[in-house]
């Protein structure tokens, strides 16, 4: 993960709170605060349109404004998610729903929370300050 908008400090702790996650948490936290997609855009990675290596993969996000964003990472990351499923959206109940948008913005501030940031950090916050760097 990288270009966190976080002291050193702050990005270590927030990196470290991320990989005691559960595999979903864990990949969506990813995606969000490591690599900069908005959250609308990681929820919209689905199982089929993934590039498949061997120790990484390759997810393709769609932004609302039609732009396809491809980034990389761990292969047993997604394994993790999506098991067997190889149809459907990534993040997904385990019945197969999509996860609500409001649901994952909660989970990733107790993300955040849970690593000590600083209050008020937030998914559109952050990508504010990401683009003025």
């Amino acid at each position: 993960m990288h270009d966190l908008p976080l002291s050193p400090e702050d990005r270590g702790t927030l990196l470290r709170v991320i990989r005691e996650q559960p595999p979903r948490d864990r990949l969506l936290a990813e995606l969000v605060f490591g690599h900069g997609l908005g959250l609308p855009e990681a929820l919209t990675v689905r199982a089929e349109d993934i590039a498949w290596g061997e120790a990484r993969v390759k997810l393709a996000a769609q932004s609302g404004r039609g732009v396809r964003r491809t980034v990389t990472v761990e292969r047993d990351a997604v394994e993790g998610v999506l098991g067997a499923r190889r149809h459907g959206p990534v993040f997904a109940t385990a019945s197969g729903v999509p996860i609500r948008a409001d649901y994952a913005a909660r989970l990733l501030a107790r993300v955040a929370e849970a690593a000590g940031v600083p209050s008020g950090f937030t998914v559109k916050r952050m990508r504010r300050r990401k683009r003025a760097l």
